[in-house]
């Protein structure tokens, strides 16, 4: 199954990879919500409230939640925005997620294989990959 997914979010080939952590402690589902809640502030500012009347023009992701040494927390994503926004994209969802949530560090993918596989690890531990809706869904 490990072996599927990474073969599945390489052939996505999504452009940028992002570690989000919390300055507070949070529960697996305030984590995803959080992320899924700044994708969607992020969607409307760079395309208008009426954004989901376009889901081709939304930002696209995949997102695992881990939890680190400490015990916290935090979440790692790929992502992908139209090809004019991408920078305005990251930059944005940097920025909202350090004023409200903690650390931020959003880069390009070097190399594909290697961030899925690192954004998959925590999968045979019970993990699982979030996706958003206009990413191609994982076939079962």
């Amino acid at each position: 199954m490990l072996r599927a997914w990474v073969d599945f979010l390489v052939d996505t080939d999504l452009p940028i990879f992002a570690t989000l952590t919390f300055r507070r402690p949070v529960t697996q589902r305030t984590a995803l919500r959080s992320f899924r809640e700044m994708i969607d502030f992020t969607n409307r500012k760079l395309y208008g409230t009426r954004c989901w009347k376009k889901p081709n023009l939304l930002l696209r992701w995949a997102v695992v939640v881990e939890r680190g040494v400490e015990g916290l927390l935090h979440v790692h994503a790929l992502l992908d925005a139209p090809e004019r926004d991408l920078v305005l994209a990251t930059r944005h969802l940097e920025r909202v997620w350090r004023k409200y949530q903690g650390i931020a560090q959003i880069g390009p993918v070097r190399s594909s294989e290697r961030c899925v596989r690192y954004l998959c690890k925590t999968l045979p531990q019970d993990g699982q990959v979030e996706l958003s809706r206009n990413l191609k869904k994982f076939p079962k």
